[in-house]
């Protein structure tokens, strides 16, 4: 399997990029002289010098040195959206998190970043209405917290959570301008957990007057609904998909309680740091 290492020079002016062999031979370099430099130029180099190469970094070790640090990315690793632009692969990043995670420092860290890179990110907020036992809007000041993305330069837009093809929509025309190379954005689905934060809670917090009335709007009976009314599906064939779903959990299960402990330096797989 070939493998090369993208070096990478970022300065107030110029950003040059150039790809070396493992024996440190170059095979080829881009500079890049503008008013505007970092790392998304060197993105754009990077993946601009690959395709004229006919390189490919999907597979290979392709390690980014730059003035923020060094970057490597494994072919046996998942990627990051870092390297989804890097690499030119069309792929975005997905994160998902609740109302609480919007009032901490990383949340706001990564969305200033994420746009400030123009990186393929889709920021999926869960707001199920409590941060453990807090309701959002004791320790928020908007009433739709997707509004925070325009402080960074990004668009916000508030779905129906509850709603399955709402989300999917809203979701998947998100993605495709992220892959279009227009940056990040913050999806905030009103949703509700019928269930304490934790099994232990007795969720003493909210009214069983406001459980019920989520209730009634269950997504998964909701979804079925519309696929008996507009798609014409039979009673038959949702409990087909139900009984399919429910052998796909158990399956999982099975897999996870019967798969081997971690072993040590599995941490190494799935952290990053410059």
């Amino acid at each position: 399997m070939e493998q090369f290492y993208v070096g990478v020079d970022i300065g107030s002016l110029t950003t040059k990029v150039v790809l070396v062999n493992t024996a440190g031979g170059m095979i080829a370099q881009a500079i890049n002289r503008s008013a505007y430099s970092g790392r998304e130029v060197a993105a754009r180099l990077i993946a601009a010098l690959l395709q004229e190469q006919g390189l490919n970094a999907q597979g290979t070790a392709a390690t980014v040195a730059t003035g923020y640090g060094r970057v490597t990315f494994p072919a046996d690793r998942e990627i990051s959206e870092i390297t989804c632009q890097a690499r030119g692969i069309g792929a975005v990043a997905v994160a998902f998190f609740g109302d609480g995670a919007v009032n901490e420092g990383a949340f706001h860290e990564a969305a200033n970043l994420a746009a400030v890179w123009r990186l393929p990110v889709l920021f999926v907020c869960e707001n199920n209405l409590y941060g453990f036992s807090t309701h959002y809007r004791r320790v928020t000041a908007v009433d739709d917290l997707a509004d925070r993305a325009s402080s960074y330069g990004m668009p916000g837009r508030v779905v129906d959570g509850m709603d399955a093809e709402a989300v999917y929509d809203a979701a998947a025309g998100l993605v495709r301008d992220a892959r279009e190379g227009n940056g990040p954005a913050l999806l905030e689905c009103k949703t509700y957990r019928f269930r304490g934060h934790s099994r232990f809670e007795p969720s003493s917090y909210r009214t069983q007057e406001e459980l019920e009335e989520w209730k009634r709007r269950d997504p998964i009976p909701r979804l079925a609904e519309r696929l008996r009314t507009a798609m014409g599906a039979s009673e038959e064939a949702l409990a087909e998909v139900e009984a399919e779903v429910s052998r796909l959990i158990d399956d999982a299960v099975k897999f996870a309680e019967s798969s081997p402990d971690p072993a040590p330096d599995d941490w190494r797989r799935y952290l990053y740091a410059p």
